[in-house]
């Protein structure tokens, strides 16, 4: 959907990296080596997936190799955007119009689009001042921030990070729908299949596989 790089890791049982978190340093940080300096000017790694489908383990992944990875909630190793008032309002702003990820900035109109610009810009700046603040703590090559619903809105995000890189962690569509986490459900099928009747009617777990 952008010009941001991308990849894609399958993760599989028994094949994910160690999640004990008293074996994640910080933030990322490793004493000794090169000197700390300001990264945050730098564009990040952005890790994004449908919720469930193993983005933990890549933050965990990424902060071993010394990527600092800003985090909000240290179980879930997510960051909220309470800056813009969560990730919810703006995603469900872009899926009104797009109904999906595969689209242009210029495909939302231009009220929803700078409201939605102005939300991701305090978002980037609150992303770079922590950026700033950590790796100006411990030395780091690479910054970066993990927010699944982010795969929604690439294109608005590689206009406040040009350059960035898309981590998009794949699940086997099979486990999404008896995962206890049906929250992109709940708050954004409606938007992604507005208008389409006979999707709206379907049982939770087949729009789960729907969304995946």
């Amino acid at each position: 959907p952008s010009e941001a790089g991308r990849a894609v890791i399958f993760l599989r049982e028994g094949g994910t990296p160690d999640m004990d978190p008293g074996k994640v340093t910080g933030y990322g940080g490793r004493a000794g080596g090169d000197r700390a300096r300001d990264i945050s000017s730098t564009p990040p790694i952005v890790v994004g997936g449908t919720d469930g489908s193993g983005t933990r383990a890549v933050v965990t992944l990424l902060s071993n190799l010394n990527v600092l990875m800003v985090k909000d909630d240290s179980c879930t190793f997510d960051v909220h955007a309470g800056e813009m008032g969560g990730w919810p309002p703006v995603v469900q702003r872009v899926l009104k119009h797009t109904h999906g990820a595969d689209y242009k900035v210029s495909d939302v109109p231009k009220g929803d689009r700078e409201i939605i610009r102005e939300n991701i810009r305090k978002f980037a700046e609150k992303m770079k001042k922590e950026a700033r603040r950590f790796s100006l703590m411990h030395p780091h090559k690479r910054w970066g921030f993990k927010a699944p619903i982010a795969q929604m809105l690439l294109p608005f995000l590689n206009e406040v990070f040009p350059g960035f890189s898309f981590v998009h962690v794949v699940r086997d569509g099979r486990d999404l729908p008896f995962s206890k986490n049906q929250s992109p459900v709940d708050k954004f099928y409606s938007f992604m299949y507005e208008g389409q009747k006979s999707s709206l009617q379907l049982p939770k777990k087949l729009k789960a596989i729907r969304m995946w």
